[in-house]
């Protein structure tokens, strides 16, 4: 049920974005925001549970007034926008799969064995439990690690 719940407000976080750029800024591109690293696998359905961090990290290129609005309505919610890592943290065959979509703003996640690939690369310690587990339900990542 908090897995729902999370959703919806992550949800009505980027519906809220999207009524923001279409009325605030309508000359604004369409924005195209791409979620990695924890969130994308909380957001992924996976099998097991997934820890959720509070940290939505962004690789996209982001108009600095949407992006302001966003950073507002995620800390509103208890959230972070880091758009600090860079696209160099993914492997270079990750690909984004579209969870919500406006006329002003589409939402992706990266492909999940991608994510864990890339927290295999970081190397923290802290990540290892999830890359063992992952690699249980989907043997395939393994190649990948």
């Amino acid at each position: 049920m908090a897995h729902l719940d999370l959703r919806k407000e992550l949800e009505e976080i980027f519906w809220n974005i999207n009524r923001f750029a279409e009325s605030t800024a309508p000359q604004v591109q369409r924005q195209v925001i791409r979620i990695i690293g924890q969130m994308a696998l909380f957001l992924a359905d996976l099998p097991f549970p997934v820890t959720v961090s509070m940290d939505l990290d962004v690789v996209s290129e982001i108009d600095p007034r949407i992006q302001r609005e966003l950073d507002l309505l995620l800390i509103q919610k208890g959230f972070r926008l880091e758009t600090g890592p860079p696209r160099s943290l993914m492997p270079p065959e990750t690909t984004f799969r579209k969870i919500f979509s406006w006329p002003k703003v589409e939402v992706q996640i990266a492909d999940p064995d991608s994510v864990i690939v890339s927290k295999a690369m970081q190397g923290r310690p802290k990540d290892r439990k999830l890359i063992l587990t992952y690699a249980e339900f989907f043997p395939a990542v393994r190649k990948r690690l």
